[in-house]
């Protein structure tokens, strides 16, 4: 009689396993990344990823399908659209993905398979990822330092502040390419024309703050803020960064489809809003 994992062996699955998570660590990290087109190494790495999982998902596609287990919609490579990977990592990716992976961890635990040793070849491309996204943070945050000391002589307002400002109701605000007047109910986006917002909006307030302090807003501090008085107030500091790392995705949201900002601003207004992983969010100077 044919055991029922034999035509996806369970070391097949935990293969499966480990390459989505380096696929998610790909991803995710680019995600809260200004990421820079073309980088090769790291394309060619995640080709490769993406070649092993695919070889099992082809290779078990019957016994996927029975389970109710569909591949996660992820981009083919790192080159091409993979620009707005942040608000598709947001709203499209990564539910997919962790949704898929869940799965994959149930037939691991019905199976009781805890063996975690990886083969050569995977071992070696987990290295190779390591060290060129290591890279890639690396540089980002070179430039991102050259940059900001450039701006510092023509724009004093850069330089850190170790109390978290909020900004006021009768102010306009400026940052790079971005100006939000809180008076008038208006944002703008380089020299095309303003559009009305709600000044109210936790969204804007959100950005107002990103705007308005020029550096790294610590995801306390914006709890501290926005979840005054609800029943998150206690909640880990890691709980809060997932409640809070949905504020880009609804201002994002907000701004198009309620304030009817085109749709190549709120792209380049998202590229603004950098996601700096386990600290919190700040606004780049674009």
């Amino acid at each position: 009689m044919k055991n029922k994992h034999d035509a996806v062996p369970v070391k097949s699955i935990a293969l499966l396993k480990a390459v989505y998570e380096q696929i998610v660590k790909i991803l995710d990290t680019l995600a809260n990344r200004n990421f820079a087109q073309k980088n090769h190494q790291l394309n060619s790495l995640y080709y490769d990823l993406s070649a092993i999982g695919n070889k099992v998902l082809f290779d078990g596609v019957d016994y996927f399908k029975e389970r109710g287990i569909q591949p996660p919609g992820i981009p083919e490579n790192l080159i091409g659209d993979i620009e707005d990977i942040d608000v598709l990592w947001e709203t499209q990716i990564s539910p997919d993905v962790y949704d898929f992976l869940g799965k994959i961890e149930d037939i691991l635990l019905e199976e009781k398979y805890t063996k975690t040793s990886l083969t050569p070849e995977l071992q070696n491309i987990i290295k190779e990822v390591d060290d060129a996204l290591d890279r890639v943070i690396r540089q980002d945050d070179e430039d991102f330092a050259r940059y900001v000391a450039e701006k510092q002589e023509k724009d004093p307002f850069t330089k850190r502040e170790d109390k978290l400002v909020i900004p006021k109701v009768s102010k306009i605000i400026k940052a790079g390419s971005l100006s939000l007047n809180l008076t008038a109910g208006t944002l703008q986006y380089g020299d095309n024309p303003p559009v009305e917002i709600s000044p109210n909006k936790t969204e804007i307030k959100f950005l107002a703050i990103l705007m308005s302090n020029r550096r790294i807003v610590e995801y306390k501090e914006l709890g501290d803020e926005f979840m005054r008085g609800s029943s998150e107030d206690r909640a880990s500091n890691e709980s809060v960064s997932r409640i809070i790392h949905f504020l880009k995705r609804d201002l994002l949201k907000y701004i198009e489809t309620e304030a009817h900002m085109p749709e190549d601003q709120v792209k380049a207004i998202s590229k603004m809003i950098e996601a700096k992983r386990g600290k919190g969010y700040k606004i780049r100077l674009a």
